[in-house]
C-alpha cells in the first residue's frame, strides 16, 4: 500500500510540473480584450535571442524578414479569429497590442525532422491616449505545433498564442 501511495504522489507531482500554464496575466485585466474596440498591432523581436545563444536576427539570416512578416500576419489573423471582442485593424485605433518576444527556442517534434518553436515574452495592451498598459500577459515557454518547414513554425506558434490568450480566465 505504501508503494502505491508513493507512486501516486510521484505521478501527481510530475503531472503538476507539466501542467504549468505558459500564459499569465501580470498587469491589468483581460476585460479590455472582451470590449468591442479596435487596436493596432506591433510585433517587437528587436531584443529577441535564439536559444539564448545569438540574437534572433543573426540566427534567421536571410529569412529574418520572412519570419517577421509571417509572425506579424498570422498573429493579426488568429487574434481576430479567436477574439469575440477587441479586433486588430490596420488603421488608427484607441489601443495598441504589443507582442514583445524575447526568446525563441526550437524543440524537436514527435516526427523526425519536425520542430516546434517555443517563445518567452509579453503581450501588452496599451491605451494610446494615456500610454497606460491596461493588460499585460507574460509568456513563458509557449510552444506552437511542430512542422518540417521553419517558416511555417512561426504562424503555428502565433495560432497557439492567440488561442491561449482567449482561453485565459
Amino acid at each position: 500500500m505504501k508503494r502505491i501511495l508513493t507512486v501516486w504522489a510521484l505521478l501527481l507531482a510530475t503531472v503538476s510540473l507539466f501542467a504549468a500554464k505558459p500564459l499569465k496575466v501580470v498587469n491589468g485585466s483581460l476585460d479590455v480584450l472582451k470590449e468591442n474596440v479596435n487596436a493596432t498591432f506591433t510585433l517587437d523581436v528587436s531584443q529577441a535571442s535564439f536559444e539564448n545563444k545569438q540574437d534572433f536576427k543573426s540566427w534567421s539570416g536571410a529569412d529574418y524578414d520572412l519570419y517577421v512578416q509571417r509572425m506579424n500576419d498570422s498573429f493579426f489573423q488568429f487574434f481576430n479569429k479567436y477574439s469575440n471582442g477587441m479586433k486588430l485593424v490596420k488603421e488608427e485605433a484607441p489601443y495598441n497590442v504589443v507582442l514583445d518576444i524575447r526568446l525563441f527556442e526550437e524543440k524537436m517534434g514527435v516526427n523526425f525532422g519536425q520542430f516546434s518553436i517555443r517563445i518567452d515574452g509579453t503581450v501588452s495592451v496599451v491605451d494610446k491616449a494615456s500610454g497606460e498598459v491596461v493588460c499585460q500577459i507574460a509568456i513563458a515557454g509557449l510552444k506552437g505545433a511542430a512542422d518540417f518547414v521553419s517558416a511555417d513554425r512561426f504562424p503555428k506558434t502565433m495560432d497557439t498564442l492567440c488561442k491561449s490568450i482567449f482561453n485565459l480566465k
